[in-house]
């Protein structure tokens, strides 16, 4: 076929399973270059109150040795009182258990950029104005596992 033969689409409702496919067929093409490196899981460590009800939370995601913080949040009635702390070691500790180097997470700078770097992360990116005004920075920290690669 030739480029006629395509399209480019815009889809504001994209289906679940087009986006899974995308992070499947993507996974695929990253693990083939990584001698067939294919571990990856995904885990929530969750903060719940007494009903069960969650109230703060981080997601991590563990490959290649790193472990990626995609999320972090508490309720903002609960900030303050050192959960975002547990939540942290908690993710940093499932970090070491799967034998990662390194943890790294992004924030705004209207988030938390003091609270991670008091946490022992260190800034290796900024992007300014990004929201206007504000910064995106990324972060990262290298975990006690030894040798580092």
């Amino acid at each position: 076929m030739d480029r006629d033969s395509y399209q480019v689409c815009i889809e504001a409702a994209p289906n679940p399973e087009d986006i899974h496919r995308l992070r499947t067929n993507l996974a695929a093409h990253n693990i083939a270059r990584m001698d067939g490196d294919d571990h990856y899981e995904e885990q929530l460590i969750s903060l719940r109150n007494a009903a069960g009800e969650l109230v703060g939370g981080a997601v991590v995601s563990f490959f290649w040795g790193m472990a990626e913080i995609n999320f972090l949040w508490v309720h903002e009635s609960l900030r303050g009182r050192g959960y975002g702390r547990d939540l942290l070691a908690a993710a940093e500790q499932e970090a070491v258990r799967h034998h990662c180097h390194y943890a790294f997470l992004d924030t705004f700078s209207f988030q938390a950029p003091g609270f991670y770097e008091r946490l022992g992360y260190q800034i290796v990116a900024e992007i300014k104005d990004y929201p206007p005004g504000q910064s995106k920075y990324f972060l990262k920290k290298a975990l006690p596992t030894g040798e580092t690669p």
